[in-house]
């Protein structure tokens, strides 16, 4: 299956396959992905996903070296990354990066990761200071409003212009298979009911087993 549509272009080569934003190759001094199977990446001690990395930046010229990857807990800590640690290969263990599901930079040579399941996956970029990042958003995250404090970090530490940065949202679950209970649909109803959008984002399901589903759109923030 080609996956490639007006906004992203679908690559496979050999047992290797992502997607790439056409809007972000425009800019030549960035690369970007979102790796699609038969690549695994889900755990920080497995040696076949420090292998999938390797393959998949090799594959786009990157240095895996560059890597950098957060220890994801859903939450919305935000860390700036202005080196890489000398000390690790590749800074996928580093315990500054506990508890941390948001990435920033303006250095070049330093590659920022981030993955996902049913979660959303967004990419940042400023291209008229140079500063990126990549945020890992589940429901928590949202509710915490990640990608909200990625743009008030962008702005406070890079002096970007919010109508300057584009945001580039990756692969994801969507709401029609998303179940929630009705623990996070109130939650959700006092966090975003300022938006007087509601009915967007939640869709009341069918009763199972005398209980109410609800459907929920996560990249909503």
């Amino acid at each position: 299956m080609n996956l490639s549509n007006e906004n992203v272009i679908h690559i496979k080569n050999g047992d290797i396959e992502y997607l790439q934003f056409k809007k972000l190759l425009e800019f030549k001094n960035i690369k970007h992905a979102y790796s699609l199977k038969p690549l695994d990446f889900r755990t920080h001690d497995n040696n076949d996903a420090m292998n999938s990395y390797k393959i998949l930046l090799e594959e786009m010229n990157i240095d895996p070296e560059t890597l950098i990857k957060p220890i994801q807990k859903h939450t919305d800590n935000i860390v700036t990354i202005n080196e890489k640690d000398a000390t690790d290969v590749q800074d996928t263990k580093l315990l500054k990066l506990e508890q941390t599901d948001g990435i920033i930079t303006n250095k070049k040579d330093i590659t920022l990761a981030t993955t996902n399941a049913d979660c959303v996956l967004m990419l940042f970029y400023d291209p008229s200071n140079d500063v990126i990042a990549n945020i890992h958003a589940g429901w928590r995250g949202t509710f915490k409003k990640i990608a909200k404090r990625t743009v008030q970090k962008m702005v406070n530490e890079f002096k970007c212009n919010p109508s300057n940065i584009m945001v580039f949202i990756s692969p994801s679950i969507r709401a029609c298979h998303f179940e929630v209970d009705e623990d996070v649909k109130k939650e959700c109803d006092e966090i975003f009911a300022y938006t007087k959008r509601l009915d967007e984002i939640i869709k009341i399901g069918d009763k199972k087993e005398r209980q109410t589903k609800v459907f929920y759109r996560q990249y909503f923030d």
